[in-house]
């Protein structure tokens, strides 16, 4: 079976209850993780070329973020390994059994854990906090169409 990474006929996009897991999953490695991989070396080349320019006008501001922009690509880049490679294939095994793998939801909680640090991450910029809180950027629960949680 091939599987879609646009919306079924008649589906609703952000419907994402119609779609299986393994539709979902698609999706996101191919809009979001394919996305990142693109955008991320891009971003870290502007910003780069930002910080080279006005650093010495804005030291306090910009100083850290080069550097948290590439710690945070690497995270990025490791942890949508480990939605690749552990996570996606067994929530797949999950959808095809019926049945939850040992281990799964231990593994989903460190993956949320990951998300939750990379929002507050990013909730530190601009410093003054005025942009972002970690709720608006956190995950905050399991799908329900992931049975066993």
């Amino acid at each position: 079976m091939e599987l879609r990474t646009e919306p079924r006929a008649g589906a609703v996009a952000g419907d994402w209850n119609s779609f299986s897991l393994a539709e979902l999953i698609a999706h996101l490695i191919s809009q979001h993780h394919e996305y990142l991989r693109i955008e991320l070396p891009r971003l870290q080349q502007c910003l780069y070329a930002v910080y080279e320019t006005y650093r010495a006008q804005d030291s306090a501001t910009l100083a850290s973020l080069p550097g948290l922009l590439f710690l945070m690509k690497d995270d990025l880049d490791l942890h949508m390994r480990k939605e690749e490679l552990v996570l996606f294939p067994a929530i797949k095994q999950l959808e095809r059994e019926a049945a939850a793998p040992s281990g799964l939801s231990s593994r989903i909680r460190v993956l949320l854990s990951e998300h939750d640090s990379t929002a507050e991450a990013l909730c530190k910029y601009p410093p003054d906090h005025t942009r972002l809180s970690a709720s608006d950027v956190r995950v905050r629960q399991i799908p329900r169409s992931v049975p066993g949680f």
